[in-house]
């Protein structure tokens, strides 16, 4: 029985941990026969029957499932049929192809590899690899309800990028992209800041999504009607509530960017990204003074005050890592149901967290 290795690349880039099925041809019909995972080479092997066979790319990895729609009873589930011999390359380079999408596919695994996949609860799972956990066959991983959904191109009226915390399709996030014009031509540049959110949302529990999805509904409409846009922003005063939110996408968004322009690594990235921070003196600088930290924004509904006393404060105090877990495991999503976690769950980060509390007034 011939054994076939096929290499999957997406502009010339490695499709890495994606799902492809190895599947029976009937016409315009495709039978699965046994499902794969292409490694970080973007290779994967199989047996087969012939000396070619037919396989279908899902538009799904470990990190998320990619669909294309405009909304959330709208989308369709993504893939390319081939057919391939050994040691062929498949190159997915077209529209047809569906290139773009597979390429904001391998963003937001490569987004979670190198940000939220170092820090706790997904760097003690006993299979980093997959964020919303493994089950006990690659086929029950794949067809979890658990999961993150993209969708792209979003079609919906609204301008910017936003994630559903509950979508009706599966319960779980759905991030919705808008297409090229929001920064990188293959539509991924929000992706750090709304795979954040995608991430806490799926840790939540389902009365959690739904709440969270309640309130910013009410808090957009709320805005619109007292004369704004319904856009919260970094110096904005928005609920307490959006500003917590929010404060993880600045996180996720700015640590990705220092990281990528740094050459240190693990706990010395995390002190020099806190200095950084610190020190900074441009328009989205979070402290006026840092000796001692003189914030400048305060108030637990304004995210660019949420964001200096967790991520930059705090951090600076307990480490970035506490941090990070604390937001994680505490399924908080106020400042004031953060602190109350940490004073329950970390005692030794007590004091820490009650300065931080005091000096941003939280």
């Amino acid at each position: 029985m011939p054994r076939l290795t096929v290499t999957i690349q997406v502009n010339n880039e490695p499709l890495k941990r994606g799902y492809v099925e190895h599947i029976w041809r009937f016409g315009p019909l495709g039978v699965p026969i046994q499902l794969y995972m292409t490694d970080d080479k973007g290779e994967f092997s199989f047996n087969s029957q012939t000396n070619d066979a037919d396989i279908r790319i899902l538009g799904q990895n470990s990190v998320a499932r990619i669909v294309e729609g405009g909304g959330a009873l709208f989308v369709a589930d993504i893939w390319i049929d081939k057919k391939v011999e050994n040691n062929d390359v498949v190159r997915l380079d077209t529209r047809q192809e569906k290139v773009q999408q597979f390429q904001i596919l391998n963003r937001a695994l490569e987004h979670y590899d190198s940000v939220h996949r170092k820090f706790v609860p997904f760097s003690h799972l006993p299979d980093p690899k997959f964020p919303l956990g493994k089950q006990s066959t690659l086929q029950k991983t794949k067809d979890q309800a658990r999961r993150i959904e993209i969708v792209y191109p979003d079609n919906l009226p609204q301008e910017l990028a936003f994630v559903e915390p509950k979508s009706f399709r599966t319960s779980y996030p759905l991030v919705h992209l808008k297409g090229p014009g929001q920064g990188r031509g293959d539509g991924s540049y929000p992706l750090p800041h709304e795979l954040a959110h995608a991430l806490h949302f799926a840790m939540l529990n389902d009365d959690q999504r739904g709440d969270v999805e309640l309130n910013y509904i009410r808090f957009l409409v709320g805005d619109i009607i007292s004369g704004g846009c319904g856009h919260h922003g970094f110096n904005i005063q928005t609920t307490p509530m959006v500003a917590y939110i929010e404060a993880f996408g600045l996180f996720s968004q700015r640590f990705a960017r220092y990281q990528a322009s740094s050459e240190a690594q693990g706990a010395a990235l995390h002190t020099a990204f806190v200095q950084a921070e610190l020190q900074r003196s441009d328009t989205a600088r979070i402290v006026i003074s840092n000796a001692p930290i003189q914030p400048a924004f305060m108030r637990d509904d304004v995210e660019g005050a949420v964001y200096g006393a967790i991520f930059v404060h705090f951090a600076s105090l307990a480490g970035l890592t506490t941090a990070v877990e604390a937001f994680y495991r505490s399924q908080a999503v106020t400042f004031d149901q953060y602190h109350s976690w940490i004073l329950a769950n970390m005692a030794p980060h007590a004091a820490a967290i009650r300065t931080v509390k005091n000096t941003w007034g939280l």
